[in-house]
């Protein structure tokens, strides 16, 4: 499977995977490739995830709220 696992994708961002656990279970950035369903299943993000991904945490570390980056 092409894509990047969550663990991946965290050590790729910054993010904490508590971080993209809670972002895909409110729908902030979504795995694109295969999303969790259930126990012991994977979450496959694309390039464009983990851009969008980079992009939060750096909006987050300037003090940008989840709501505005929601927006």
């Amino acid at each position: 499977m092409t894509g990047f696992m969550l663990d991946m994708v965290a050590r790729l961002t910054g993010a904490t995977v508590k971080q993209l656990i809670h972002w895909d279970r409110t729908g902030l950035i979504r795995p694109s490739i295969a999303q969790a369903h259930g126990k012991g299943s994977r979450r496959v993000y694309s390039f464009l995830d983990v851009i969008a991904v980079k992009t939060a945490v750096t909006l987050r570390r300037e003090g940008i709220s989840l709501q505005k980056i929601r927006r």
